[in-house]
């Protein structure tokens, strides 16, 4: 909302070529999110098992390099994560920084920075209250979008005119009426993920004994909780179940952290029961990748994308 259309301007001030100014935005991405990548890899102790190659890929492509399509919630998404985590996870005070940059890319971050300080607030002692919301939230009937409207009024008019889009009863009709139109593969991808993120979740606050003491993941862990109940609440609302998948990165950065150590035979079958669900997810989001990456790109490279014309689909 302020960084894109600073960086546009400053894009033009020296060409009109759009390949340019992608490789600006992509450079930006991929600094984020390889960082992000590594500090997932880094909570590993050991060499990581078939599954936690698996929770890596599927982190690294929840938000992918295509995703830069949608550029201003992809690059918010993911230098929010870096710098929350920082502060989840170790305490760094710069990750304050990098949340306020993620707010001025996207300003709906302003929710998901609402739901981190009121986690600062509250702390990983309420876990077990976080639990029982996480699980009602899975359940919660829809939330009435006029009442909402009504919740917000105290915000800033800028916000609020934003706001509109997202809260509007038309749009969400259209949305419900283009998720119907869509075949089975369409609709039930993402439901399959956030399923298998809930188990493994219930899984790991069930076992949580053997994280006591180790205070980054009893954070992260209760974080989760809190994180995911919230998004699931909210995503009744047109566009918000995009924070669904903000939270799952949170979530199987958990997951690789506490199922690549030392885990007993009843966890593992539930790895093994929630796999399916997780590929299902994986497979439909590389298939939907293939719509947006050329053959030329991927073969040749971004010296390549940057004098060819045209290019054929991988789909």
């Amino acid at each position: 909302d302020f960084i894109q259309p600073m960086l546009s301007f400053m894009t033009a001030l020296f060409t009109s070529d759009f390949k340019i100014y992608l490789l600006l935005i992509g450079s930006i991405f991929g600094y984020f999110l390889s960082r992000n990548i590594w500090t997932v890899v880094s909570l590993g102790k050991k060499n990581p098992y078939w599954y936690g190659l698996l929770f890596i890929l599927v982190f690294s492509f929840i938000y992918a390099f295509w995703d830069i399509n949608v550029m201003r919630f992809t690059l918010a998404t993911h230098i929010f994560f870096f710098g929350w985590i920082k502060l989840l996870l170790y305490k760094n005070k710069w990750g304050y920084l990098f949340m306020i940059f993620a707010l001025l890319v996207h300003f709906s971050f302003a929710i998901a920075i609402a739901v981190c300080l009121l986690y600062q607030i509250l702390g990983k002692n309420f876990v077990k209250a976080y639990f029982i919301f996480f699980v009602i939230s899975f359940f919660a009937s829809d939330l009435n979008l006029a009442t909402i409207k009504s919740q917000i009024s105290f915000l800033p008019q800028n916000f609020i005119e934003k706001s509109d889009d997202y809260l509007d009863d038309d749009y969400k009709k259209k949305r419900v009426a283009l998720t119907e139109s869509k075949n089975f593969r369409g609709k039930f991808y993402q439901s399959s993920l956030k399923w298998a993120v809930g188990i493994l979740l219930t899984t790991i606050y069930v076992h949580r004994k053997k994280i006591k003491g180790n205070l980054p993941l009893e954070n992260l862990l209760a974080f989760c909780l809190l994180f995911v109940g919230v998004f699931n609440i909210l995503s009744v609302i047109p566009s918000m179940n995009r924070f669904q998948f903000v939270s799952y990165l949170f979530a199987f950065t958990l997951f690789f952290a506490y199922f690549n150590g030392e885990i007993n035979f009843k966890e593992k079958r539930i790895i093994y029961f929630c796999t399916p669900l997780i590929l299902f997810y994986f497979v439909m989001k590389i298939r939907i990748g293939f719509e947006f990456t050329g053959l030329l790109t991927l073969l040749g490279g971004p010296f390549v994308a940057l004098i060819k014309d045209g290019d054929i689909a991988m789909i």
